[in-house]
């Protein structure tokens, strides 16, 4: 399994909700293309942040699986503003669960053993 560094997921998540909260300023530019994409990345942070924190990566691809829903159906149904806030929240969560998930699982300092060398 390769290893992600949570700061990286932090980094990832706290920028797609930045991308949504200037989505959020103008909700009538949305595409189906760009929900799509939207719940394409939602999955993709989701998985990081699964191999940073299981059970936290679990939640957000629940929220992954809500918006991708929302990007399937036909007609499109563009979000709302307040629907957008609410996932940049969520996103926003999610990005301080990766940065708890440094401070709880500190590298080891490189001693190995500890006892008298014979």
């Amino acid at each position: 399994m390769t290893h992600i560094a949570p700061t990286a997921v932090a980094s990832s998540l706290d920028a797609l909700a930045v991308q949504i909260q200037q989505l959020a300023k103008n909700p009538s530019q949305q595409a189906a293309a760009q929900t799509a994409a939207l719940a394409d990345r939602f999955s993709d942070l989701a998985r990081m942040l699964r191999a940073v924190d299981y059970r936290r990566g679990v939640w957000l691809g629940q929220a992954a699986e809500t918006v991708r829903s929302r990007s399937t159906c036909r007609p499109f149904v563009p979000y709302s503003a307040e629907e957008l806030v609410g996932l940049a929240v969520i996103l926003q969560t999610a990005a301080g669960f990766a940065r708890k998930a440094v401070q709880q699982h500190r590298p080891s300092t490189g001693r190995w053993g500890g006892g008298d060398a014979a």
